[in-house]
């Protein structure tokens, strides 16, 4: 079957045509441009080294390195490595490869290290007999610089134990040559004291009470490392013994001073033959006898307390002895007659009221 190629166009197509071709034509354009946008760009990049520069200027690089001549090389801020000129000597000197001005014969390295100083200001002779001052560098971390040669001092401790110090403070040279204060402590012994750096161990306390002959109590004493102690002796044993003036004072017993206070029972407080003020207890009252102000006092008995106070019923009413007490009385009354208090007693009452 053969196409009809002279068939007309279809009309409602081409306005989508036209429009498909405006498209594919901005397209062309706009990637044209990005390119060569671009390539621009790239030859821009190219050929702008600003901010590659470094914020040190090249002197300041060259004295921070301490290079007195000579080249040396760092990198910028692109990542290039630059070349920079630190300067030429001058009064017959030359630059050596530490890149410092020296005589031609020695280096200030070699100079340093001939002369044995690792660090600090250095005045000798040269290789080439002139006296010369060198800088021969710094010491790293904690580590000082002492006559020219970096050195790390000894710790407190150790300089006490080489020394062969005890205790206490005192001054000395440590293996750097300075001269320092330190501080070897204490001693551990309780009745030890440091004198002149040695620990003397004085008497014990007890030693010391019977040298002094001090029987009891707290006291002074002079040790023999001649350090005055606060000594505390032993207490006095048994009753009544007291400690006067650091010695055992034995006063009465309990029952010799409730005797000689002429009190009978109960507690007091009595000074004794020792000049001690003492809380004695006293004997006890036998059964049904009350203590009353140290005196024992004799109760009366209950059939006693009931003729005297009532004739019936149950009570609690105070004895001659001031002691409150409940009592049973085994009277009884009359019909005609109740228990009842009248006057200053119970009694068997008529209903007129009367005992």
């Amino acid at each position: 079957m053969k196409t009809d190629v002279s068939r007309p166009l279809n009309h409602a197509l081409l306005p989508a045509l036209l429009l498909l071709l405006l498209a594919v034509l901005a397209a062309g354009c706009n990637l044209y441009a990005t390119l060569d946008g671009r390539i621009e760009d790239d030859a821009g990049l190219g050929n702008d080294t600003s901010g590659c520069e470094l914020a040190e200027s090249e002197s300041a690089f060259c004295a921070r390195m301490k290079a007195e001549c000579g080249d040396l090389n760092r990198v910028d801020g692109c990542g290039q490595t630059q070349s920079v000129k630190c300067g030429s000597c001058g009064g017959g000197n030359v630059c050596h490869s530490d890149n410092r001005c020296a005589c031609a014969s020695e280096s200030v390295t070699e100079f340093c290290v001939r002369l044995g100083a690792s660090c600090g200001e250095m005045i000798g002779v040269d290789a080439c007999g002139q006296t010369r001052s060198y800088d021969c560098g710094q010491c790293q971390g904690p580590v000082g610089c002492t006559n020219n040669r970096c050195c790390a001092p000894e710790p407190a401790d150790s300089l006490c134990a080489t020394a062969q110090i005890a205790c206490g403070t005192t001054t000395i040279e440590d293996n750097c040559g300075q001269s320092r204060e330190i501080d070897c402590g204490g001693c551990a012994a309780a009745n030890a004291s440091c004198l002149e750096n040695v620990c003397c161990v004085g008497e014990l306390d007890a030693q010391l009470c019977e040298r002094e002959q001090v029987v009891c109590g707290p006291s002074l004493a002079t040790d023999s490392c001649g350090v005055e102690r606060a000594i505390d002796c032993a207490d006095c044993i048994g009753e009544g013994n007291s400690c006067l003036q650091n010695v055992c004072c034995q006063g009465e017993s309990d029952l010799e001073l409730c005797a000689a206070s002429e009190v009978e029972c109960g507690p007091t407080t009595v000074t004794d033959a020792c000049g001690v003020e003492r809380q004695v207890e006293c004997a006890s009252c036998g059964m049904d006898v009350a203590c009353l102000a140290n005196v024992c006092c004799q109760a009366e008995s209950q059939a006693e307390l009931c003729d005297r106070v009532t004739t019936c019923g149950n009570h609690s009413v105070e004895d001659l002895c001031g002691v409150q007490r409940a009592i049973t009385c085994e009277g009884t009354c009359a019909p005609s007659r109740t228990c009842r208090f009248v006057g200053t007693r119970w009694c068997c009452a008529n209903s007129g009221g009367n005992c």
